[in-house]
């Protein structure tokens, strides 16, 4: 079997991640090839006993089999001084605080019981680089009765689901979205569900299950319609006197004065209906009027729980790169499950903004769509075809690195193939990472898909011209 593994010396200032291919047999341990990857890494044979090489923290020991965990294709082999790389432990009662959006998203900060002061300082607890954040900007207080955060007074307030955090300070519990400056961080640890794979000479096999979309359609709220007004009718002045009119001719005629008694009871009758009729309308378009006040606050109230569960439901669709990162590192039951005719196919997370909730409105509408906060903001690659990104290198660079990682952490290899072009062999070594993804190193090829030059990404894309 033959598997490439990166091989990196953090104590060598300058030196470039070293990829190495190893052919073994079967049951080769450790030991055998401790002398050719010490080689490969730049050490001498006197040094490489005083080394031992670490795998995510944890130190690969001699009796440890090439071609199985940890030892496997795409590992990335750090030299340590004997005895220092240990498994990673940490506070049984840490938090994690993840960084979803921002400079740093995918970062994850480890807190301890006490406070921890967040900052653009080099002296904060935790540092961010992000220009909209203050030298000292909130404390994170983690202590028995859970964590709470404080801002410290900034003229850019902090954040809390998009309302500011009061003076004294508020309570940060989990999935609750903290934002500092255009940073968003999030309280807890990321929940992924490992899949089903096999090692096979020496490559992890990883077995999608079938997907099942959530099919459900957005939420429709009705808006009541405001009660209207009733309409009035006119006094009856002409039925109600007529009738005394007539009387009065008859009381004349017949000498009877009793007739004219008779005559006054058809207006007070008339004007007295009037009145009733004119009053119970009154009253009944009050209640209607506080009934319809009742009604529009049930709606609103349905309205934020449809917007909470729309929010939810996004970050669901397309996380961030945290959770993208634990998704291929335990190799999570979601790795590779957009299949072409999905609709988040090529569907990118590029960062968060508030936006309008995805909520059908019926009826009257009084009110605007309902928005959310720090919702994902996506791009199709399907549809736009291409997608540029301008700024700063050192912004740039993540940010593209960043959607690399969801291209190759949502999409299988056997539908889909990244190429690296690069406009000079130094840019390319910026890429040196992405050899290890199957989309951009396929087993039946000699040479990872990335270029680096003018020569060599003309021969690429001749090459793909030609497929």
């Amino acid at each position: 079997m033959h598997l490439t593994v990166t091989v990196i010396d953090p104590e060598r200032l300058g030196s470039a991640p070293r990829h190495v291919t190893i052919e073994a047999a079967e049951g080769t341990s450790f030991a055998e090839v401790r002398a050719p990857l010490a080689a490969a890494a730049g050490l001498t044979e006197r040094s490489c006993e005083e080394v031992s090489f670490s795998i995510q923290g944890v130190v690969v020991r001699d009796h440890d089999r090439v071609g199985e965990l940890p030892l496997v294709r795409g590992a990335l082999l750090t030299v340590d001084p004997r005895g220092r790389a240990r498994p990673r432990r940490y506070e049984s009662r840490a938090v994690e605080l993840r960084i979803v959006s921002g400079g740093g998203a995918g970062r994850v900060i480890r807190l301890g019981r006490g406070e921890h002061v967040v900052g653009r300082a080099a002296s904060a607890d935790v540092r961010l680089d992000d220009p909209g954040v203050s030298r000292a900007h909130a404390v994170v207080d983690v202590c028995a009765e859970g964590v709470r955060v404080r801002d410290l007074g900034t003229t850019n307030p902090s954040l809390l689901d998009g309302v500011v955090v009061p003076p004294g300070g508020a309570v940060l519990s989990e999935g609750r979205h903290l934002r500092l400056g255009s940073t968003t961080m999030v309280l807890g640890p990321v929940d992924v569900r490992p899949g089903h794979h096999e090692l096979v000479g020496g490559q992890v096999r990883v077995h999608r299950r079938p997907r099942f979309v959530d099919t459900r359609p957005p939420v429709t709220v009705t808006i009541p319609a405001p009660p209207t007004r009733p309409e009035h009718g006119r006094m009856p002045l002409l039925a109600s006197f007529a009738p005394l009119v007539l009387s009065a001719v008859l009381a004349l005629a017949l000498s009877s004065p009793a007739l004219l008694l008779f005559a006054l009871m058809s207006p007070v009758l008339l004007l007295g209906q009037w009145w009733s009729d004119r009053r119970a309308g009154r009253t009944s378009h009050r209640r209607q009027v506080r009934e319809h006040a009742v009604a529009l606050d049930r709606v609103r109230a349905d309205l934020g729980e449809a917007a909470l569960d729309d929010a939810a439901r996004r970050r669901r669709e397309h996380p961030d790169l945290g959770h993208v990162e634990a998704t291929v590192r335990r190799r999570a039951t979601r790795l590779w499950e957009r299949r072409p005719g999905d609709a988040d196919h090529l569907v990118l997370r590029v960062g968060t903004a508030r936006q309008q909730a995805r909520v059908e409105l019926q009826g009257e509408v009084v009110d605007a769509r309902p928005e959310v906060d720090d919702v994902p903001a996506v791009v199709d690659l399907g549809r736009s075809g291409v997608l540029g990104i301008a700024g700063l290198r050192r912004h740039a660079l993540p940010l593209t690195g960043a959607l690399v990682l969801q291209v190759a952490a949502w999409h299988t290899p056997r539908r889909l193939a990244l190429h690296v072009l690069a406009a000079s062999p130094g840019t390319a070594r910026d890429w040196e990472w992405a050899a290890q993804l199957p989309h951009v190193s396929q087993s039946d090829e000699a040479a990872p898909r990335i270029a680096g030059g003018a020569d060599d990404v003309c021969v690429h894309v001749e090459a793909l011209r030609a497929l």
